[in-house]
């Protein structure tokens, strides 16, 4: 991982970027994303940051996912353990200890940012991932050195479960995760 601003930005955190970012074959559209943009680190690189920019008036879908320089990156949310570590500036969210089970996986880190309605569910340490995918309904998949399963973070989620009253997900086998199942996290309890 990489320091800036005295802030170790890392998989999972959400950052803005600094400067106009030109946009990858990902995009749909040609051009930059503009400075103040934000997303999800979804790969870290040492320098340089995989960064999901999600539509949120479109269920979480992808959008784009540059490879940015962390010196191009504002730290927004940074999460650690079962607690979001905020710049100064910015007010903590905490959410009690829970598990999430989807599938044969049972998550025991779990994070919601309700302000980009992403769900983020890992077994353990994020760090751990080495691999990642995305399933066909634009969820990122993380799995270990020995291709288990190990994190999720699921785009959208309250307004999938809002909309369809459970979140669809590909792990490769089709799940349905009830609602009942992501509410406690939803809700920041």
């Amino acid at each position: 991982m990489a320091t800036h601003d005295e802030q170790t930005i890392g998989e999972i955190d959400v950052v803005a970027f600094t400067e106009a970012i030109a946009k990858t074959d990902w995009s749909d559209s040609t051009g930059t994303w503009p400075a103040g943009t934000t997303g999800t680190v979804v790969s870290d690189y040492g320098d340089h940051k995989e960064v999901e920019i999600s539509d949120a008036d479109n269920y979480g879908a992808t959008l784009d996912m540059p490879v940015v320089p962390v010196e191009k990156l504002e730290l927004i949310t940074k999460y650690s353990g079962a607690v979001a570590v905020n710049p100064p500036s910015r007010p903590s969210k905490k959410i009690n200890a829970m598990t999430i089970t989807i599938g044969s996986a049972t998550f025991d880190n779990v994070f919601y940012d309700s302000d980009v309605d992403v769900l983020y569910l890992h077994v353990g340490d994020p760090s751990t991932a080495v691999d990642f995918d995305e399933s066909p309904e634009g969820h990122a998949l993380r799995f270990d050195g020995e291709g288990r399963l190990v994190g999720v973070t699921l785009v959208g989620a309250k307004s999938l479960i809002d909309r369809d009253g459970e979140i669809a997900i590909t792990l490769p086998e089709l799940v349905h995760v009830a609602s009942d199942t992501v509410a406690p996290a939803l809700a920041g309890v």
